[in-house]
């Protein structure tokens, strides 16, 4: 399962389980797979994800683990393949600044 699955609401599992994390500290794979309905690999995945972006810190080792939040939000990926940037570039439209009788085309 990939972490840039997004849900309904356009949120992916790592957004999910930052925000999980930050309203239950020192959370175990085992609560984010209780918690998500999600398999262990997916879990650990993800949990390994936050921890290299940042988002998250590891406490303790091997069965002991436990992780907590840290204020670093994941990022959000959306926007930045080149194809998006190509069409968004292809399709500026020429718009008016406010209090400006001329059109300025924005790049």
């Amino acid at each position: 399962m990939s972490g840039h699955r997004r849900d309904r609401y356009g949120k992916t599992l790592e957004d999910r389980v930052w925000y999980w994390l930050g309203k239950n500290p020192g959370a175990r794979p085992k609560d984010v797979m209780a918690h998500f309905e999600i398999k262990k690999a997916a879990a650990s995945h993800c949990l390994r994800r936050l921890t290299w972006k940042g988002s998250a810190t590891v406490v303790g080792k091997t069965h002991a683990v436990r992780y907590t939040a840290t204020s670093q939000r994941p990022d959000d990926l959306r926007g930045t393949s080149i194809n998006t940037l190509l069409t968004l570039q292809k399709h500026t439209v020429a718009r008016r600044k406010e209090g400006s009788p001329q059109l300025i085309r924005f790049k």
